[in-house]
């Protein structure tokens, strides 16, 4: 009879356990951890309320060679970097849209309604010949030699996972 009572108080205890498990939400924020009035803490807080963000984010795209210069990848990728901008936790992105964009300005005289994408994939991959040829290395950052790969980065204001995690998955949907 002593050994059933146990078991029985064990299964009881395990199932409380599990129902108790399954609100159990994982969850980190580094700088959380640090007390509000901490030079950590308050210099995190200054860069997220003035600057873009503390913590990157890549979203990479891929494709076969040449396929970032391709217009419709441009839209594509200027349509979800809008997206995420709107997304209160973003406060700043880059990619190879803003320099196709900044590109195309310049060489317009920087005139009204000339901050725009490349028309033709010839056109963009002219751009690109002329930023390099002109020292402009900082475009790897974005996109690789071949252009068959390009990095969205996204700066966020915070590092906690859960909201890194809703992000993410913000992200994937607008982009599918």
């Amino acid at each position: 009879m002593h050994v059933m009572g146990v078991r029985i108080a064990a299964m009881g205890l395990v199932v409380v356990s599990l129902w108790l498990a399954s609100g159990l939400r994982v969850d980190n924020y580094s700088v959380g951890y640090f007390p509000v009035d901490s030079p950590i803490r308050i210099a995190d807080n200054f860069v997220n309320a003035n600057y873009g963000g503390t913590i990157a984010l890549n979203m990479v795209f891929e494709g076969d060679p040449g396929a970032m210069l391709a217009p419709e990848q441009l839209k594509r990728m200027r349509a979800i970097q809008r997206e995420a901008l709107a997304m209160p936790e973003i406060g700043y992105a880059i990619s190879l849209v803003d320099y196709m964009q900044r590109i195309n300005y310049k060489l317009h005289d920087e005139r009204a309604g000339m901050l725009r994408l490349p028309q033709t994939h010839d056109e963009a991959a002219q751009y690109a010949l002329l930023y390099e040829s002109g020292g402009g290395a900082t475009i790897l950052d974005v996109v690789n030699r071949d252009f068959s790969q390009s990095n969205m980065i996204f700066m966020l204001k915070t590092d906690q996972a859960t909201v890194l995690q809703s992000v993410k998955e913000r992200l994937v949907a607008t982009a599918m």
